[in-house]
C-alpha cells in the first residue's frame, strides 16, 4: 500500500510518499522529497539493542534509531539520499546532452507516457468528482 501526499492548498508545503509493506518483515517508508530524507521503520530484532537518549536526541536525523513504541522495539533507519536540486540536475543533464549530442536518461517517449498516466489520473479524480465512473 502506498499514500501519497500533495497539497497546493495547505499552509504547510508537502511532497512525501509512504510506502507500507506486509511482507517477512513488516516495514514502512517514508520519504519527504521537499526536505530530501528519509525513514525505514521496522520492527527491531532480538539483538538490536535501544538507543541510548543521548544517541536519539543528537544523531536523530543521520543514524539508526531503536526505541520502544507501543509495546514494540521499533527501528528508525535513515535512507541514503544526496542532496540535490532535482530541476537543476535535470537541466544540467539535458545541457550536457546536447553538448555531447547523447540521449536522455530519460526519453521524450517515457516523458510523454508520464505526462498522458498525468492526464488520465487527473480525468479519473475529476470523474469521481462529479459522480460519474472513471
Amino acid at each position: 500500500m502506498a499514500n501519497v501526499t500533495v497539497s497546493r492548498v495547505s499552509p504547510e508545503k508537502m511532497r512525501k510518499i509512504r510506502v507500507f509493506s506486509g511482507g517477512p518483515v513488516p516495514s514502512y517508508i517514508s520519504l519527504d522529497y521537499r526536505l530530501q530524507e528519509g525513514f525505514i521503520y521496522r520492527i527491531a530484532r532480538d539483538d538490536e539493542p535501544e538507543s541510548s537518549m543521548f544517541k536519539k536526541l543528537l544523531r536523530a536525523k543521520d543514524s539508526t534509531i531503536v526505541s520502544e513504541f507501543a509495546g514494540k522495539r521499533i527501528v528508525r533507519e535513515p535512507v541514503p539520499i544526496a542532496k540535490e536540486e532535482p530541476l537543476r540536475l535535470e537541466l544540467m543533464h539535458f545541457i550536457q546532452c546536447v553538448q555531447a549530442r547523447r540521449t536522455p536518461i530519460v526519453s521524450g517517449a517515457s516523458a510523454k507516457l508520464a505526462l498522458d498516466l498525468a492526464f488520465e489520473i487527473t480525468r479519473q479524480v475529476a470523474a469521481a468528482q462529479r459522480g460519474g465512473t472513471a
